[in-house]
């Protein structure tokens, strides 16, 4: 039942969230369609999602709710509290360092990043990096929040955080998308990225967390967050580098490609998403707490039966989203500067990926299962087979999506969309992911 119970509010805010995720791509497609200025937008997140996911994201958030969990089972309350205080500086320090030696870096990380993006291009993306690296430091530091809140019990406003966070990237796109463009965006993407800490201060307060001005380096519990994560952070580096690795392909085709390649990754984690990641995040203090007290039995059966539950909720998802790929990317997003052969390409992508996403909610329950018990090994060997399938599907999503080329007739950029400014770098910008966030779609 306290599954049940948790998956269920996860439920209704992952799937606000998703609502919220699609919404925001109907908004920021009307007014920038399938162009270059909306491609960079995209690429700008790569490497700031680098930094997230390998500081905070996917490697910290499976390993934080097992030793919390731990510590609080026996060493009482109060003692988490000070471990996620630590462990909350540790994050902004790391992610503000990395920051700022990454900014300083991306003249070199941009052409290396969007290597099909012509040399002004080029320094736009660099300048909407810059200004996208201060993400991270303000996600990371809520990742710890979410997490000493679901080992307490709550998970309505972690829940909703993610769908807050698209509010001003909407309202900025609106407001400024077509005076200021990428920068205007990426102004949204921070403000969104500050809201989604804001509205978990408070809960985390009330459940006991306080600010300490300390890191201390010596708690074992630091030690054994960072050796759990090692086996996770080699994992998502790949599928980090895989993400980079399809940014740089679809760079070098046609314009817009990373416009609908990323319309496929919301349009399938619409439905895909908030079902196996409710499930997935209710079960995980569950299974911790089976894990500290050593009943790996009850552990085994709640991971069993939270991954049947997401076998039996996503496959007839995604075998809707392959069948019907087309037509919902014409009712939702074709409309303005949107053409008809930017929905084709990006149906073409979303019924490619919809099929790779099945193999990576069953990973995600089995590399928790495999955290919790503290055998972080294990899951290793399950993220990297994960993963080859995921870059395989985005390679696939981008081949496709170079077959079908922009009649000759057509105009470079789509009337009412907004251009690049013309010759030089331009001002600055941040675009869709989550947290996870998954990048917080």
């Amino acid at each position: 039942m306290r599954v049940a119970s948790a998956a269920a509010t996860l439920l209704i805010g992952f799937g606000l969230s998703r609502i919220l995720g699609a919404l925001r791509e109907v908004v920021l497609t009307s007014q920038f369609g399938a162009t270059t200025e909306y491609d960079l937008y995209i690429a700008a997140f790569r490497i700031p999602d680098v930094v997230f996911t390998l500081v905070a994201g996917g490697a910290l958030g499976s390993t934080l709710v097992p030793v919390l969990a731990e510590r609080r089972e026996r060493h009482g309350a109060g003692s988490d509290a000070r471990l996620a205080a630590t462990v909350f500086n540790a994050v902004a320090l790391v992610s503000a360092l990395a920051a700022v030696v990454l900014a300083v870096l991306t003249p070199w990380l941009a052409p290396f990043v969007g290597a099909g993006f012509d040399p002004s291009e080029q320094a736009r993306l660099a300048l909407l990096m810059r200004i996208l690296l201060l993400q991270p430091i303000l996600l990371g530091v809520s990742e710890v929040l979410t997490r000493y809140l679901n080992v307490h019990g709550h998970f309505l406003t972690p829940a909703l955080a993610p769908a807050l966070y698209n509010v001003p990237i909407m309202v900025a796109a609106l407001v400024f998308g077509r005076e200021l463009g990428g920068v205007g965006l990426a102004l949204g993407v921070l403000a969104g990225a500050l809201l989604y800490l804001l509205v978990q201060i408070p809960a985390a307060l009330t459940a006991g967390f306080r600010f300490r001005p300390a890191l201390e380096l010596r708690d074992p519990g630091l030690t054994q967050i960072g050796r759990l994560m090692v086996p996770r952070m080699i994992g998502q580096g790949a599928v980090q580098l895989a993400f980079i690795a399809t940014t740089r392909l679809a760079s070098e085709q046609p314009e817009g490609s990373l416009v609908v390649l990323n319309i496929a990754w919301v349009l399938m984690n619409l439905p895909l998403g908030p079902l196996g990641m409710a499930l997935g995040n209710a079960a995980l203090p569950v299974m911790s707490a089976h894990a500290a007290r050593g009943d790996l039995k009850a552990l085994g059966v709640t991971a069993r039966r939270t991954l049947g539950a997401i076998l039996l909720l996503i496959l007839p998802a995604a075998l809707l989203l392959i069948g019907a790929a087309l037509p919902i990317v014409r009712l939702l997003y074709e409309r303005g500067p949107f053409l008809p052969e930017d929905s084709l390409r990006a149906a073409i992508a979303l019924a490619t990926v919809s099929g790779a996403d099945i193999n990576e909610r069953c990973g995600f329950m089995w590399i928790s299962a495999s955290h919790t018990a503290s055998r972080p090994q294990s899951s290793a060997a399950s993220i990297w087979a994960k993963e080859f399938r995921n870059a395989s599907a985005c390679e696939a999503a981008s081949v496709d999506q170079n077959s079908w080329k922009m009649p000759n007739s057509m105009p470079a950029q789509p009337p009412g969309s907004v251009a690049a400014p013309a010759g030089g770098a331009p001002p600055h910008r941040f675009a869709g992911i989550m947290p996870g966030i998954e990048q917080a779609t």
